[in-house]
């Protein structure tokens, strides 16, 4: 699969990913938790090397989700690109054998972050609600990481720099 078609996967996985979070997602939320899908499918791009998808992720998702929330026109696109970042830091500088568990727990701590940050932002903060998060987009994150292999049919490899 060549670099383009890849990136087209890219953008209609993460456009199906905004429609579904700003559409049904809350429905399946608990307490009114629900994961942040496309901080999951960039988080899992940027873990797996695939810089400029998880970027372009980021950003379109960011910008669909910006235009779907109450919030001032940004912010999410903003700390989507900061947490993707934080990502790729991470991988690259500290992990040096990437494994399915640690792009799990990367994933959920990523959506736990950006919880923090968007409940500081809203004064709203319990922890019980950031758990809830936790535990619902390792869950999450999963099914991602095996959606994402049987889709691209190991394209996505482990880049350690």
């Amino acid at each position: 699969m060549n670099e383009r078609s890849r990136s087209l996967i890219i953008i209609a996985i993460t456009i199906l990913a905004a429609i579904v979070q700003v559409t049904v997602a809350g429905d399946f939320g608990i307490k009114g938790i629900w994961p942040n899908l496309i901080l999951i499918l960039a988080v899992q791009l940027a873990f797996f090397g695939q810089e400029k998808e998880a970027y372009l992720a980021a950003a379109l998702g960011g910008i669909i989700l910006d235009l779907a929330s109450p919030w001032f026109f940004g912010i999410n696109l903003i700390i989507l690109l900061l947490i993707v970042s934080l990502v790729r830091l991470l991988v690259y500088k500290l992990i040096n054998e990437p494994t399915v568990s640690i792009s799990i727990i990367v994933a959920a701590a990523s959506n736990v972050l950006f919880d923090l940050i968007t409940l500081v932002l809203v004064h709203k903060f319990s922890l019980q609600l950031i758990a809830i998060n936790l535990i619902y987009s390792s869950f999450v994150a999963i099914c991602f990481y095996q959606f994402l292999k049987h889709l691209l049919k190991n394209q996505l490899t482990v880049k350690i720099q």
